[in-house]
């Protein structure tokens, strides 16, 4: 909880002191707590002072509300038993890493300043019941974290609850076994920070970023387990899949975002990639929704995707996996029987049940695609909500009606050569995509309206006064996925202080 807070608040707060210690192996020694089946790391900047993170303060005091969203974050330390000016700020400045272990488990450290005022704030802590004092591993002072969180972020299981400060640096992982096997990896020298292929590829990112992120595709996928992973990888562009690499920088007036992942331990055609290869963008049909999406060929993705969902039961992931299960016990193959037969897709989404979509399909492809949605009927009724349950689907002309007592709710079908829907009060599209998005290439692109984004889900994400206010006045999010036979490469921009 501790590293998580306080690399939270470096990236939103400015510091105030100067004059900081950075010795010069600071990163090195917290990449040395990581062991060394650590899948992926991030390493983000703290030093409110100067760089990256300075940087982005200085781009918030444009927003209306800023200071007093600091002044919310400073709260919801002091929440905790924490002073962030006297306690928190002080000890930042070195780059913090987080790591994902195969297992599944984080881990996280930092070099802090003074780690003996450190140990005090932690004691406090102990004394006002919001941590639990733990017996010393390898001399290092070890703790539990007692309180909940009272922001939208992670609680339970999910966060880093065990801490430790462990000569001059503060370590913390999800649990107890974890938090030893950090200490010993830094002790046995079986971590990152000796892994000579993780550090080049770290040190070729530049020192300069808010965010760097090194990891190894295969290894993620293992952290699923030993079962899903032997399924994903029949899949042959997965078992290619190698060396992930991002990073996040502050621009001027955005914050951008690059991500790559080679794809070259298997030798793949282009038949074999996700997605068309190339910089040839899909169209969108209506870009000025809150959120839309287009992707070249879709069955290409579905295909891979059917392979790689049983790796994780996560939100979306576990939903789309189940609906392509769902489907094939009615006979419908999700990949050949609907998304196969789609030149593109066009997806725009206004609200969380308000949405509409269109596909141009293969020459001659509309019969069949007729009967799978014939197929799926008994799945459409299943879909409904406990306030909108479906109560009637019927064909009407080219469309299927969905309807919850009496009130249409959905539609969906064929007309023409295209595949259309839509749900909530939306209309359903009658022409193929005709917009693309600017600056963006690569067969699947996305458009946002980051400020619509925060306005409809900052509530449901416990993001609430002068952070919505803030998440509120951020502007438009692009991204482009391009692939090739070699990597999966992609960019993203968020346009910072721009209304949406």
């Amino acid at each position: 909880m501790i590293v998580g807070a306080a690399v939270a608040l470096a990236l939103a707060l400015q510091g105030c002191g100067s004059g900081r210690d950075k010795p010069k192996g600071a990163l090195t020694e917290a990449l040395s707590y990581l062991p060394a089946d650590t899948a992926a790391a991030l390493v983000t900047a703290t030093d409110p002072d100067s760089g990256p993170v300075k940087k982005l303060d200085q781009i918030g005091s444009k927003f209306a509300g800023w200071d007093a969203f600091k002044e919310g974050l400073k709260r919801e330390v002091r929440n905790q038993g924490l002073d962030y000016d006297d306690e928190i700020a002080p000890q930042l400045g070195n780059p913090a890493a987080l790591g994902l272990r195969r297992n599944g488990e984080a881990v996280g450290a930092i070099r802090v300043q003074d780690p003996g005022d450190l140990r005090k704030a932690l004691e406090k802590r102990v004394s006002g019941g919001l941590a639990t004092r733990l017996p010393d591993y390898r001399s290092a002072f070890v703790t539990r974290d007692n309180s909940q969180p009272r922001t939208g972020l992670p609680t339970g299981k999910a966060s880093l609850r065990f801490t430790a400060v462990s000569q001059h640096d503060l370590v913390a992982a999800q649990s107890l076994s974890g938090l030893k096997v950090a200490i010993d990896s830094r002790a046995n020298g079986r971590n990152l920070a000796h892994e000579r292929v993780f550090a080049s590829s770290l040190a070729k990112l530049g020192a300069d970023r808010l965010v760097r992120v090194v990891g190894d595709a295969q290894s993620l996928i293992e952290s699923a387990g030993k079962v899903r992973a032997a399924r994903a990888r029949k899949n042959k562009w997965i078992r290619a899949l190698g060396r992930l690499t991002a990073v996040m920088d502050v621009e001027s007036d955005a914050v951008s975002v690059r991500f790559r992942v080679t794809s070259d331990r298997e030798k793949l055609s282009n038949a074999d990639l996700p997605i068309p290869p190339g910089p040839h963008s899909p169209f969108l049909h209506n870009p000025a929704a809150a959120t839309a999406v287009g992707i070249l060929e879709p069955g290409r993705l579905a295909r891979v995707m059917d392979a790689a969902l049983p790796t994780t039961k996560l939100g979306v992931f576990g939903t789309v996996g189940k609906t392509f299960s769902d489907l094939r016990r009615l006979g419908v193959d999700p990949e050949k029987d609907l998304f196969g037969k789609m030149k593109s897709l066009s997806v725009a989404v206004f609200a969380s049940n308000q949405f509409s979509f269109v596909a141009p399909l293969e020459k001659g492809a509309a019969p069949g695609v007729e009967r799978a949605l014939s197929a799926a009927k008994p799945f459409v009724r299943r879909l409904g909500t406990k306030d909108f349950p479906v109560t009637g689907v019927v064909k009407r002309g080219p469309l299927w009606l969905v309807s919850s007592g009496g009130l249409g709710i959905a539609a969906y079908g064929v007309e023409g050569d295209l595949l259309v829907g839509s749900a909530g009060l939306v209309a359903t599209p009658r022409a193929a995509p005709d917009q693309q998005v600017e600056g963006v290439n690569g067969a699947l692109v996305a458009k946002a309206q980051a400020s619509r984004l925060a306005r409809a889900l900052g509530p449901r994400l416990g993001v609430l006064g002068n952070a919505l206010r803030v998440l509120s006045q951020l502007g438009d999010l692009t991204l482009g996925v391009r692939a090739e036979t070699d990597a999966l490469t992609g960019s993203g921009r968020l346009e910072i202080g721009k209304r949406g």
